[in-house]
């Protein structure tokens, strides 16, 4: 993300979602190093100082930032948002609501009242990532 947020112009991935993340091989145990690459820049957008305007509600719901869905400008943050929910889901093995549909969760991201509440952690890794991924979402 650090690459494409600091090219001159700027490129908003918009879709950020682990379905978009390619792996260089299969993560056998917790020290395995590997790359990653990301992929589909279907509906990416590249951004310039008279940027004016912006499709609103881009990308896969359950990765997508509140400010896809209002009538504001947004910036590369919302690919930050999108990387938060992206490290929720590698911890649990699954996405925040993932019991709603995109309808529900769109109503959800405008009311402002989106929250992740996880009270059980593993250990003091899951508890700093959960912290990491509060500070992706706010």
């Amino acid at each position: 993300m650090i690459y494409i947020h600091s090219n001159k112009p700027q490129i908003i991935h918009r879709d950020l979602k682990s379905l978009n993340i390619l792996l260089s091989q299969e993560i056998i145990n917790a020290t395995s190093f590997i790359h990653t690459k990301i992929t589909d820049f279907g509906i990416s957008k590249k951004i310039s100082n008279e940027q004016q305007f912006m499709t609103r509600a881009v990308g896969s719901y359950h990765w997508m930032a509140p400010e896809l869905l209002d009538y504001t400008n947004y910036d590369e943050k919302v690919d930050v948002w999108s990387f938060g929910i992206i490290i929720y889901e590698l911890i649990w093995e699954k996405i925040p609501y993932d019991n709603l549909d995109n309808l529900s969760l769109a109503d959800l991201l405008k009311s402002k009242k989106y929250t992740i509440k996880v009270t059980n952690f593993r250990d003091d890794i899951e508890l700093k990532l959960f912290m990491l991924i509060k500070e992706c979402i706010n």
